[in-house]
């Protein structure tokens, strides 16, 4: 067996027979649409699982998370967890030792005190992927400078007034800006140099001519899915180094669209 999912059995014990699962890779105790009170414990028998490399546990608030952590600390290949829907307030200090981590998802944790993750999760070095989704968060706190191998940043479904900080990232290359009721790009992405993918679904009230003018020169990939375009203006196209355009879920005329491609034969239009 190489996949476990238990997700949505709002289970209250797992068995320790679980570490005889020798070949699990991935495991899922995930409670997505409703927390599971439920769960109190790992056992710590999870240590043996050594070929594992994803564990969701969203929606477990009541999991001992130092022991949970510091079990998952003995699994060499773990790169993926997570964490969402789990009303942390401070991160356990155990995570730290999770030195395999490459990625980690940390949205619907309103209460999290981003200072004190940043600093906690700037000790893991291999991390270059975090969510921080529906936090409601409007600002970045300055330890985000801290995560210097950061290449890909979920921070959809808040409300930003600012991204103060995302320009002293030098590998960030993907971010996602989904549902943050932005109304002008924000300007710390001019400087954010190495940005190749770039995701505004659900951002009507932008001007988005303007935003193909402002975007900066290195994005490669843009998604303005469920914005209610009806029209772009093929000048501010050109003077991008757009390859793929996303535009699904938009109102966007044929007319309209072949004059896009028409204007840059080369850029790749995703429209469902």
């Amino acid at each position: 067996m190489r996949e476990l999912v238990l997700s949505n059995t709002f289970i209250s014990k797992i068995p320790s027979s679980i570490g005889n699962l020798k070949n699990l890779q991935f495991l899922e105790v995930g409670h997505l649409k409703e927390q599971n009170l439920n769960l109190f414990k790992i056992p710590k028998s999870i240590q043996k699982l050594k070929e594992i490399v994803y564990i969701n546990l969203i929606g477990n608030p009541n999991l001992e998370w130092h022991d949970t952590f510091l079990y998952l600390s003995k699994l060499p290949k773990l790169i993926n967890v997570a964490l969402m829907y789990n009303n942390y307030k401070m991160l356990p200090k155990e995570i730290t030792m999770l030195s395999s981590l490459e990625m980690i998802w940390l949205g619907k944790n309103p209460d999290l005190d981003l200072k004190d993750a940043f600093l906690k999760l700037s000790e893991l070095d291999k991390l270059r992927q975090m969510g921080l989704g529906g936090n409601g968060h409007t600002q970045l706190p300055n330890e985000i400078v801290l995560l210097k191998n950061i290449q890909n940043l979920w921070l959809s479904g808040n409300n930003w007034q600012s991204l103060d900080g995302l320009q002293y990232l030098p590998k960030l290359s993907q971010l996602s800006l989904h549902n943050c009721n932005l109304s002008v790009l924000p300007k710390e992405l001019f400087q954010c140099k190495k940005l190749e993918y770039l995701s505004l679904l659900g951002n009507s009230n932008m001007d988005f001519d303007k935003v193909l003018k402002e975007i900066p020169i290195s994005v490669k990939v843009l998604n303005l899915s469920d914005n209610n375009i009806e029209n772009l203006d093929t000048d501010a196209l050109i003077i991008t180094n757009l390859q793929k355009l996303i535009l699904n879920n938009n109102n966007i005329s044929e007319s309209n669209l072949e004059k896009i491609q028409q204007a840059n034969k080369d850029l790749k239009i995703q429209l469902k």
